[in-house]
């Protein structure tokens, strides 16, 4: 049996070798598959954060727009309370004018 036993030697080493030569395959494949992952996510990872920069960057825009409408009514609600006023004022002169010609206080 010893002997038998060192003649299937070569052949389990051999065997060894070819098995340790497809596990180190085995694991280059995984190891490539792991780094064309990685670099997929990342470009994913990239793309979203570009997508939402000019999200945001519209969005900015969007808002500078509404910020100037806001003001342009503020000015304008400004302006109409400064008319209404002077209508009121000159309303006032005219009760007055109508009250001074009638007699009336």
């Amino acid at each position: 049996m010893t002997d038998q036993s060192s003649n299937n030697l070569p052949d389990r080493v051999e065997r060894l070798e070819v098995d340790m030569t497809d596990v180190k395959i085995s694991l280059n494949r995984l190891i490539d598959a792991f780094y064309q992952n990685n670099a997929i996510t990342t470009n994913a990872v990239e793309r979203l954060a570009e997508a939402q920069l000019q999200y945001m960057e519209r969005n900015e825009v969007r808002m500078a727009r509404i910020d100037d409408r806001f003001d342009q009514v503020l000015n304008r609600i400004d302006e109409m309370q400064s008319e209404v006023r002077g209508l009121q004022t000159e309303n006032r002169r005219i009760w007055q004018v109508i009250s001074d010609r009638l007699g009336l206080e």
